[in-house]
């Protein structure tokens, strides 16, 4: 699947700086971003008895 984002230019460049210091790229800094915001999202339901602990990885089979 292929999205189209706008980003802010200041937040851009930090991911930028963030991905080249961790031998990443821009696609896969994002990926795990959002890989992580949904693990933090469903942390915090489980936490509050709203779910049960999530057995599917959100990033997929590979």
């Amino acid at each position: 699947m292929t999205a189209s984002l706008q980003i802010p230019e200041i937040l851009y460049s930090k991911i930028v700086a963030v991905a080249g210091a961790q031998s990443l790229s821009v696609e896969e800094f994002m990926i795990l971003a959002a890989a992580e915001k949904l693990a933090a999202l469903q942390h915090h339901d489980w936490l509050n008895g709203k779910s049960q602990p999530a057995q599917e990885n959100p990033c997929g089979d590979s």
